[in-house]
């Protein structure tokens, strides 16, 4: 039996290591930090393991730049841009991005449910953002969910064909690119429902899609479209014109993922060749926002309604 699969090492790892199968065996230095870390062994499956074992950090030489990292992939540095200037290879810096992003879609769901405290939310906005993996010939929809506070409560990615000018030499060379981005946002709408009130109210664009996707996930939703207005060149192409704009939560979501993430900028040759690099990336900036803005309600005494 493995130890990372053998469930009482799991169990005495959390619980203190308070159990009789496990015994401490010394310890031993970390190269990465010079920390002397405990080693144990497990009775059950007769291997030794250490604290460091189960951690998402395992197996890691270089823990020191993973935080350099993190805060560099959400401030609209491209990937080989951060191995220059964290001294590593790029191949590094694709795996800590897969491993950041693991980690960091763990940590927001633990943060958002110990901030909501059993609560759901009852006022959500939903729009869509658009890009591409490649070339614009492939093009991509990035379905995102918002509540009125700007907490992203998920996204997801799909296909979706492209726009009349690259119709012909999309069809030439990838074939028919289907359509994914109406059952994409039924699903997203579905993954968040254990967050999101039954009779939640919802508001989005007048985007002939959204309706046929809310009322499958919400029968009992309450849907409001408003008029998409027209677009602020410096909010690049995601603020829109105008006070009060009753869409101004996710706007200005979207408008931050343009401005912090290289790959999504309007004009950049950082752009996404493979789609769950997107994916991995947007985790990491999701969790970094979702911790900025409870942490900036806890400092101005508000709560979530």
């Amino acid at each position: 039996m493995n130890v990372k699969t053998c469930c009482n090492s799991r169990k005495a790892l959390k619980s203190g290591l308070k159990s009789r199968h496990i015994i401490k065996k010394g310890t031993f230095p970390r190269k990465d930090d010079s920390k002397r870390v405990p080693r144990y062994h497990c009775k059950i499956c007769g291997q030794n393991f250490s604290s460091a074992t189960f951690s998402w950090t395992y197996h890691q030489k270089k823990r020191k730049i993973n935080q350099e990292i993190r805060r560099l992939l959400i401030a609209n540095v491209c990937m080989n841009r951060i191995a220059v200037l964290v001294g590593v290879d790029y191949k590094t810096v694709a795996r800590r991005l897969e491993a950041l992003s693991r980690e960091c879609q763990r940590r927001n769901e633990k943060t958002l449910m110990r901030a909501t405290k059993g609560k759901k939310f009852t006022d959500i906005q939903l729009d869509e953002l658009e890009t591409f993996e490649q070339s614009k010939l492939t093009p991509l929809s990035v379905p995102v969910v918002v509540s009125k506070e700007r907490l992203i409560l998920g996204f997801d990615v799909c296909s979706m064909p492209p726009h009349e000018v690259y119709e012909a030499r999309s069809l030439a060379k990838f074939g028919p690119i289907p359509d994914d981005r109406t059952p994409a946002l039924k699903g997203l709408l579905e993954r968040i429902k254990s967050a999101v009130y039954d009779f939640v109210s919802i508001r989005a664009d007048e985007c002939h899609r959204y309706p046929w996707a809310v009322y499958q996930a919400f029968p009992g939703a309450r849907l409001q479209t408003f008029y998409a207005r027209k677009a602020k060149p410096q909010g690049f192409g995601e603020l829109k014109t105008g006070s009060r704009d009753p869409l101004w939560a996710i706007n200005h979501t979207l408008a931050k993922l343009r401005a912090n993430i290289s790959r999504l900028n309007r004009r950049t040759w950082a752009t996404t060749k493979k789609r769950t690099r997107l994916i991995q990336h947007l985790w990491i900036f999701v969790e970094s926002q979702n911790r900025y803005i409870l942490n900036q309600l806890k400092l101005k005494g508000k709560q979530l309604s």
